[in-house]
């Protein structure tokens, strides 16, 4: 029957092209399964679903992923859930019941996705990074520390992580804020589970030098594991080279890098020296810069002693000496200060210069630093190759910070926060499976990109009344632009994330002779 053309319309659109995506990446993972197994209903475990895929997709507040799913998301659609009955409260009760299970779903999905891709990696990747609170009170868990974010005015929460070569994550732990980097690395490595990789070789861990204290290298060597770390102290004047030739690699950016065996008297780990260009341009950069504002700090410290009314008195010019000297400890004591005093114990001069013997060392150190393994027999290129994945724990890091928004953390007890970091972990699994399907095809993409391409796809009802009075509604999804119909493929999906569905409203005829008149 004819439709009256002035009454066509398209109503209540959502997207679902990224919610299509992560819908079918959790299905992959059969999630499900272990949560029926711990006696959650299918409500909690369609909640727990569509708050993983909200996270990934639209990483913000419990109470502004109510408003996502309700307003913008087609979601609730995949699990038939009204989305007037999710609510903040309910996302927090869940999300805290699934941070329960953490350690249980993080072995789960790692022995999952190893089956999915046959991963047979023994190559660990530990470090540890922190994110501020904006709740300023400290708890058991938030405390004061040194920010990597220069947020020293707020509390912090520490996040160790261990992850493969694949960038996915073999177990996570949160530490309390003033946790050192050196410290607990045997706490998150003695939970992992000995069956978790396939592979029998001997499992081999990558570290940066804030890890690997001597304690920590012991017990690596004691609990049958291999390392690769940066040799602590970034000194490499106590070295002897060894090698019989110098080996050039590239790094990321091709940027050609030197490297050659060497020793170090009372270590028994093989010590391979790396001589970067692009680094020691960097560092000499740094360095001149950090000397700059120090040679002006001297100056304005002289004009104020040559000066009618500036600051003459001993003590006085030693205190502006001290904290200058802490403001740029880095290159202070390359320079030898001179002062001269009257009887008065009143400064009248100051000069300086700099130690050529010091200056020597630091040029001749720059862009050089000593990888440590506990590895024999393995050549230069090896070696390299192994420590560079360390890459890709930093990658982890960014993409938590920038993609999936780690932080700022609002939550206002500790509970809420392990919770919270929890979830984020969750949406990466996902991130991380897409990415890591594409780049098996030479498809590389950022999460941000991915989550604009697939934003292109909505499902929209669109209505008419027909002459008859009844109306017709129409709920499909858009068809895909071809960029993402080629991300459909190489992921092998192929049906329409959601099902065509069509009604027909009838309208009683007196009411309709009365609306038509």
């Amino acid at each position: 029957m004819a439709l009256k053309e002035e009454t066509l319309k398209n109503v209540n659109p959502r997207q679902v092209g990224a919610e299509y995506v992560c819908q079918e990446t959790l299905k992959q993972f059969g999630l499900k399964s272990l949560l029926v197994s711990n006696h959650w209903t299918k409500e909690q475990i369609d909640l727990a679903m569509m708050q993983i895929a909200a996270r990934a997709i639209y990483p913000c507040s419990e109470n502004k992923t109510v408003k996502y799913l309700r307003e913008n998301s087609a979601l609730c659609e995949f699990f038939d859930m009204d989305p007037k009955n999710i609510t903040k409260d309910r996302l927090y009760r869940n999300s805290l019941r699934l941070f329960s299970l953490h350690k249980e779903i993080e072995d789960f999905l790692y022995k999952k996705v190893s089956n999915m891709f046959g991963l047979e990696d023994h190559i660990f990747l530990y470090d540890l990074t922190n994110t501020f609170m904006e709740f300023t009170r400290q708890t058991e868990l938030r405390k004061f520390g040194r920010s990597k974010e220069k947020r020293s005015d707020c509390p912090l929460v520490v996040l160790g992580v261990v992850v493969d070569t694949n960038g996915f994550p073999i177990r996570t732990h949160i530490f309390s804020g003033n946790t050192a980097d050196c410290s607990f690395m045997k706490t998150i490595m003695e939970e992992l589970d000995p069956g978790m990789t396939s592979s029998n070789a001997k499992k081999i861990v990558v570290m940066d030098a804030g890890i690997s204290i001597s304690d920590n290298l012991q017990w690596l060597r004691d609990n049958n594991y291999d390392y690769i770390t940066v040799r602590r102290g970034g000194s490499t004047d106590d070295y002897k080279l060894t090698g019989s030739h110098v080996v050039t690699v590239e790094d990321v950016r091709h940027h050609p890098i030197h490297i050659q065996f060497a020793e170090i008297e009372s270590e028994e780990d093989t010590m391979l020296l790396v001589d970067s260009h692009a680094k020691s341009m960097k560092e000499k950069s740094m360095h001149d810069k950090a000397s700059l504002r120090y040679e002006e700090g001297l100056k304005a410290i002289k004009k104020g002693i040559l000066s009618k009314s500036g600051t003459k008195r001993r003590d006085k010019v030693n205190e502006r000496l001290g904290r200058l000297k802490e403001r740029c400890a880095s290159v202070q004591r390359g320079y030898k200060l001179t002062s001269t005093y009257n009887e008065k114990n009143t400064t009248i001069d100051m000069s300086w210069r700099k130690k050529e013997d010091v200056e020597l060392l630091r040029s001749e150190a720059d862009g050089k630093y000593i990888v440590q393994t506990s590895l024999k027999g393995q050549t230069e290129e090896k070696i390299w190759s192994y420590y560079n994945v360390i890459r890709h724990i930093e990658a982890v890091f960014a993409c938590l910070k920038s993609d999936l928004d780690i932080r700022p953390v609002y939550h206002q007890n500790d509970e809420s926060v392990m919770a919270h970091f929890h979830l984020v972990i969750l949406a990466y699994w996902i991130v991380n499976t897409v990415q890591y399907k594409l780049k098996t095809q030479n498809a590389n993409h950022t999460w941000n990109e991915l989550r604009r391409i697939m934003s292109t796809q909505i499902v929209v009802s669109t209505q008419a009344k027909r002459m008859d009075g009844n109306e017709v509604q129409v709920r499909q999804c858009s068809e895909p632009e071809e960029n993402l119909a080629e991300l459909y493929k190489r992921l092998g999906l192929t049906s329409p994330p959601l099902k065509r569905k069509r009604k027909i409203c009838v309208v009683h005829f007196e009411e309709y002779r009365k609306n038509d008149t």
